[in-house]
């Protein structure tokens, strides 16, 4: 691995009853780090039917989609191609921090598949901006509507912890590194 890598933070496998580290603390490299922070005044546009906001209006609930419901979108919550799959800079350094076993990669693509199934996501776009493509994504009729919010004002009206990022837009053939359960839905 050569230098130029900005790292941004370590990580190790602990045992959560004892604490004792595992393994040595391995690099995570900014170019592998799917998340990313928004501004708490940055404006956030979500785009629907109006029946889905006439629902939202009345109910006063945000519906959280199940991912592996999504329409139009095989990669969400996936793991890397074969081809690609552990060989971002971080897994390559975690890799050797643990000399761990390559795992199966089957059984790892049928597991996401499964976390697919139990991760509820709400999505918003970032933008400044009216999208004839938002619209044309997520509607289906004439009678729809576009709602703008701040990313302050939706943590204010969510009373559950919810985890919020921008989706990092990456090749299909680009590395998705997992740090945790739920960091390969924040690739697109």
């Amino acid at each position: 691995m050569n230098g130029n890598h900005d790292t941004i933070g370590y990580h190790a496998l602990v045992n959560r009853h004892t604490g004792d580290v595992f393994t040595e603390p391995a690099p995570i490299f900014a170019e592998d780090w799917p998340y990313d922070i928004v501004e708490p005044n940055q404006a956030l546009c979500r785009y629907m039917d109006f029946w889905k906001f006439k629902d939202l209006f009345e109910s006063k609930t945000l519906y959280f989609c199940r991912a592996d419901k999504f329409k139009g979108d095989s990669l969400e919550g996936c793991i890397s191609s074969p081809l690609v799959d552990g060989t971002s800079a971080s897994d390559i350094a975690f890799q050797k921090s643990g000399n761990f076993a390559k795992e199966d990669y089957d059984a790892r693509a049928e597991y996401r598949k499964t976390a697919k199934a139990c991760t509820f996501i709400n999505c918003w776009h970032i933008n400044n901006e009216e999208s004839q493509k938002m619209w044309d994504t997520y509607t289906e009729s004439n009678d729809s509507v576009m709602i703008i919010s701040t990313v302050c004002r939706l943590n204010q009206a969510i009373c559950q912890e919810a985890l919020m990022s921008p989706v990092k837009y990456v090749h299909k053939e680009t590395p998705r590194t997992e740090f945790g359960e739920r960091s390969l839905f924040f690739y697109k």
